[in-house]
């Protein structure tokens, strides 16, 4: 299966939120359990006593204290890492584990419990909020560095086992020795933090990438959340096996979050190009009016199941392949240059459908049968792997051989750039390179300027994605024609495109992207990527 490169999972938008309080949590908390090193283990298990909870519980309020806007690595460094044993992970910012994203780095320390139970604390730091206007970033790349903000922390306790006693004993007691950490966490955060607010069927974001139900969750200046895990997860866990854990998260800033996901339906590249294409078309007004606001209504009804039962939103089934053959069939008289924006219309109206409410009338089912969409012309491939057909976007390429120096043509490629999608044929290093190529062709037949800044940036993302390739990162050897001599020539590539569209739109979430993809290059980090594609 073929798998898209992205962001993290999305978060709410970030807030200004006031620091943690501190005073109850200085005047009573015991010192860290961590501070004097590692405790030798017991010869045989124990339950989590007393001397557990209270040392497990303490380093768990210390790491909470310490989470509020504005801590520097520099003043974290200064503060805390320098004097407690702290390690940075990885080594170097970029080697070839590490993970294109939004995180700077993190710094770690492990000791044990009285008990002997295996504790690991987390810190992570983000890069600073884009700024307003998004100038290009000019400092040093270790400048850049020191700059990020203490934005995570997590704190795990394994669970201590012998491995000679029988299963189910050794269940019970990671079960019990887990509760009664569980349990001091919560009502130690509960004194705090008031009531938690988790509730047994929420989902939460526990110690990685799995999610996890009756956990404790309270909300105070950050998200906090604690629980046990009795199962353990490969992804993202800083022990193995069964653990306590507490993580504590400030809202991330907005460029950890923007994702060029092919999932977000309502893009605003494919909506303004609809409706700029259906006006380039020329078709008669009344029709048009109607095409448009079929398109709407496919918007409406995919928001949420609610508007979908709206009487209004709820008939634009019925009118669509009438509506469409109409449309189609006006364009066939028409001049190249409006039957090319006719077409652009139509390939947007049919690529919402799909997205948005995945699908409609006339799509195809049965490869021996030839469905209503496709006796208009539309062609559709199928997806082996997850068994369904999806439109290849022929409309699309037909209005780019139609007008290739007008308009509609050069929103065709525009399109396709901004879509870039692991569906289409010829994903790996041909697509990487086609979008570069159409993007400088672009250029150099001359654009608006806000449409220039849309092109440098998407170019900048292609040429990102070589660079975090080049430098280590492709898990599964899909780029073999990609070598690390390809990182400095795509680096610079990429910031050359990048600070050429900051120079012309720095204020759109575009450019707030482009931005952060430029202050990870220019610190020498892994920015997110956009088009590679890897498989399984």
């Amino acid at each position: 299966m073929r798998t898209v490169a992205g962001a993290p999972p999305p978060v709410a938008e970030p807030v200004s939120t006031p620091p943690l309080r501190t005073s109850e949590a200085e005047s009573d908390a015991t010192p860290s359990a961590l501070a004097n090193g590692p405790v030798p283990p017991p010869s045989s298990p124990t339950v989590a006593g007393d001397s557990d909870a209270s040392a497990f519980v303490s380093v768990a309020e210390t790491a909470v204290v310490q989470l509020h806007d504005g801590i520097t690595l520099t003043q974290w460094l200064r503060q805390r890492g320098e004097r407690e044993g702290w390690r940075k992970t990885p080594e170097e910012p970029v080697t070839p584990t590490s993970t294109p994203g939004p995180e700077c780095l993190s710094y770690w320390r492990t000791a044990t419990l009285p008990s002997g139970a295996e504790i690991t604390e987390a810190a992570y730091f983000y890069p600073p909020p884009t700024p307003s206007p998004a100038v290009f970033p000019t400092l040093s790349a270790q400048e850049l560095i020191n700059g990020c903000f203490l934005t995570i922390v997590r704190l795990e306790a394994a669970v201590v086992t012998s491995d000679f006693a029988p299963a189910q004993e050794r269940d019970a007691h990671a079960q019990e020795f887990g509760n009664a950490l569980d349990q001091a966490v919560r009502q130690r955060f509960t004194k705090l933090y008031g009531e938690s607010i988790g509730r047994k069927d929420d989902a939460v974001w526990g110690r990685g990438s799995i999610l996890l139900r009756d956990a404790a969750r309270w909300i105070h200046g950050a998200e906090i959340v604690s629980g046990y895990d009795p199962r353990g997860s490969p992804f993202g866990q800083l022990v193995s096996g069964p653990a306590v854990f507490v993580r504590a998260q400030l809202q991330l800033s907005g460029q950890a979050k923007h994702d060029h996901s092919e999932a977000d339906g309502d893009r605003s590249v494919p909506k303004s190009q609809f409706h700029r294409a259906v006006a380039l078309a020329k078709a008669d007004a009344a029709l048009s009016r109607r095409f448009e606001d079929l398109y709407e209504q496919v918007f409406r009804a995919g928001s949420s199941e609610e508007e979908a039962k709206q009487p209004e939103n709820a008939k634009w089934r019925e009118s669509l392949l009438p509506l469409l053959r109409e449309w189609l069939a006006a364009l066939k008289t028409a001049p190249p240059a409006q039957r090319a924006a006719g077409l652009l219309a139509a390939d947007r109206f049919v690529e919402a459908t799909q997205k948005v409410v995945g699908g409609v009338p006339g799509w195809p089912e049965k490869p021996e049968k030839t469905s209503e969409l496709q006796k208009l012309g539309a062609v559709f491939e199928m997806n082996g792997i997850a068994g369904y057909y999806f439109y290849a976007g022929n409309w699309e390429e037909e209005a780019r051989k139609l007008d290739p120096d007008g308009p509609a043509g050069k929103m065709a490629v525009i399109g396709w750039m901004d879509r870039g999608s692991c569906d289409m044929a010829g994903w790996g290093s041909d697509l990487l390179n086609k979008v570069i190529n159409d993007g400088e062709g672009l250029l150099a037949k001359g654009l608006d300027a806000p449409t220039a800044a849309q092109v440098h940036f998407m170019i900048g993302d292609a040429y990102s994605d070589i660079f975090s390739i080049a430098k280590g990162y492709d898990p599964n050897g899909d780029y073999p024609n990609i070598q690390e001599r390809d990182a400095d020539p795509a680096h610079a590539k990429a910031v050359e495109h990048y600070r050429a569209g900051l120079a012309i739109d720095n204020s759109s979430k575009d450019a707030k992207h482009a931005w952060s993809q430029a202050w990870h290059l220019s610190a020498r980090l892994l920015p997110t990527m956009r088009y590679a594609c890897f498989s399984d």
